[in-house]
């Protein structure tokens, strides 16, 4: 798809008892120590972005514990929850993806999340989450195309004691936290938490009865914060993660049941470490924040959810990333500023099997030939038939970015551009080895060989230049402000599409499937989109009552949409 537009207005307004806590610090700003202040990448002095800030209060209130659970209170944001925690799409401001790329970007503790396929995961003792709506392009690059969530968990700086959390519900459901928060010296801080979170399910499987749903999940985090002087602070959060999820309740649709034969299981194990270094001089704040991820995972699915025997998929992924971000931030009067250098590497590699059993052979491969030729018809020599895949697909970029901000009591003015280059290639394996016999008056017409051993490279490399705009008009009780921006969520390659391009590799040995490139199925471009935006942020009554009102239009070019190679639909 070439392009699409979106018109979006949204209108949001809250009111609290005089001296009660506000619900609505979910717009208001939200301080942290003056020490996690100078790593945050932000600007030192509020913008004109929408922006969503969720407190501990809230957070403990609410029981939010992921990042999926703050989908209700965001205007304009949604996360389904269905299906393994591989699925973790988020959409906002009607922009979203199912699979690939992610169009809102993801921090923890100052970690960028570089893969949307770890972006569902428990976390205890979060701190605050800001969701900034609309192009985070300049300051976060690829992926922030309509917005960015940012996440810091409890600083043991800023608490020092015991938390705990014990929950128990239906289905054997129960979550438990334990943290520990110390100080050590004056200037040296750390904490350890961990989570455990386990359910048996709530639904059946009707073709064996059997509970679907179960899952195990756990995590540990450890943060440590070194702050010798007002000017210098260090913290280091090392965390890993480790989930087990069994089935899907995926129902038919003419029936309703859940019944499928195959095993279906997701299983993840994870860790990351981040490092950030701020020093603050008189002026200015110099912070390097640097993170190395390991995620390792693998999804087999009964591709068919049926009680027939079609076919399943294994996707199995290692995959290493490491970050470095050196930016600096600082104030001179009414103007302001924040800028710096980003890069990345990230190396992945999938095995994806995928296994035709009787059903699928008969009625996918076997019945579409035959139906063609019934003269000479054909059968498949066995009963199985492994279409095999494997990719090693290494990822780099860099980055120069910068923003400026110019107020005074009646007007804001930011102004902000990032050149962000990448590089991305797709280095595959695929085969195949069977063979069938053609029939003719029920004897044997000849057997034939069906081998494939196909290899290659692909690669593409991306250049895009972000700029954003934005003016406002400051009043007594808030201000009204405009704002143009481009965002972008990175191009690549769909490896799911190789178990189609290989099976169409073995229909072309049948003569029933046309000649096409394989980098033109795999490969997809970057989606782009030009962001204008219009709003009102109010305040009133000492803060006791809030109202914001956004009108938006996004211009999106080549939207990323699931399409399936010639002669499969």
């Amino acid at each position: 798809m070439k392009k699409v537009v979106i018109i979006g207005a949204i209108l949001s307004a809250y009111a609290t008892a005089s001296g009660a806590e506000s619900p609505d610090s979910l717009h208001a700003p939200h301080q942290l120590s003056v020490v996690e202040v100078l790593g945050l990448k932000t600007m030192l002095s509020p913008g004109n972005t929408p922006v969503t800030t969720i407190n501990q209060a809230q957070i403990n209130r609410l029981g939010i514990n992921a990042v999926k659970d703050v989908g209700e209170l965001v205007p304009n944001m949604y996360i389904p929850k269905y299906g393994s925690r591989m699925t973790s799409s988020i959409y906002m401001r009607g922009l979203g993806s199912r699979m690939d790329q992610s169009v809102v970007g993801l921090n923890v503790d100052g970690v960028p999340y570089l893969n949307k396929d770890a972006y569902d995961f428990d976390l205890p003792d979060i701190a605050t989450i800001s969701v900034s709506r609309g192009a985070q392009s300049v300051l976060n690059g690829r992926n922030a195309m309509v917005g960015q969530i940012n996440v810091y968990t409890l600083s043991p700086r800023d608490w020092q004691g015991f938390r705990s959390m014990v929950e128990y519900g239906t289905a054997n459901s129960a979550k438990v936290s334990l943290g520990g928060y110390f100080a050590l010296s004056p200037s040296l801080f750390t904490s350890l938490t961990a989570y455990w979170q386990h359910t048996d399910g709530f639904w059946r499987n009707r073709y064996n009865n059997s509970k679907t749903g179960r899952e195990n999940s756990g995590s540990a985090r450890w943060k440590t914060v070194w702050a010798p002087s007002l000017a210098l602070s260090v913290t280091n959060v090392a965390a890993i993660n480790m989930d087990r999820q069994h089935g899907y309740p995926y129902a038919a649709v003419e029936t309703g049941q859940i019944a499928y034969n195959d095993t279906c299981f997701y299983r993840r194990n994870s860790f990351s470490d981040g490092l950030t270094i701020a020093w603050a001089g008189e002026r200015v704040v110099v912070t390097s924040l640097t993170s190395v991820s390991y995620l390792d995972d693998c999804l087999t699915l009964d591709q068919d959810f049926t009680p027939a025997d079609y076919f399943t998929l294994t996707q199995a992924r290692r995959e290493l990333s490491v970050t470095q971000d050196l930016f600096t931030k600082g104030a001179r009067g009414r103007y302001s500023w924040l800028g710096g250098v980003f890069g990345f590497y990230r190396n992945s590699r999938m095995h994806a099997p995928v296994t035709f059993f009787d059903t699928g052979l008969r009625e996918l491969i076997e019945q579409r030939r035959n139906d063609m030729n019934p003269t000479y018809p054909i059968s498949w020599d066995s009963r199985d038939f492994l279409l095999d895949s494997r990719f090693r697909s290494p990822n780099c970029g860099f980055a120069l970015y910068h923003q400026s901000r110019w107020q005074n009591e009646e007007w804001a003015f930011e102004a902000g551009l990032r050149w962000d280059f990448e590089r991305i290639s797709c280095r595959y394996m695929s085969n195949a080895d069977a063979s069938y016999t053609t029939w003719h008056e029920g004897e044997v017409y000849m057997v034939t060989p069906v081998v494939i051993d196909d290899f290659g490279r692909l690669r593409q490399s991306f250049n895009q230049l972000l700029p954003k705009v934005s003016v406002a008009r400051i009043f007594p009780w808030g201000r009204a402000y405009a704002t143009f921006s481009k965002g972008y969520k990175a191009g690549g390659f769909n490896t799911q599409m190789f178990s189609d391009v290989l099976q169409q590799k073995v229909m072309e040995t049948m003569g029933l499937a046309q000649q096409y490139r394989v980098d033109e199925i795999v490969s997809y471009r970057p989606e782009t989109s030009w962001n204008y935006e219009a709003g009102i942020k109010t305040s009133w009554l000492n803060d006791q009552l809030t109202a914001d009102a956004v009108l938006f239009f996004i211009d999106c070019h080549d939207q990323q949409l699931t399409r399936f190679p010639p002669g499969m639909v």
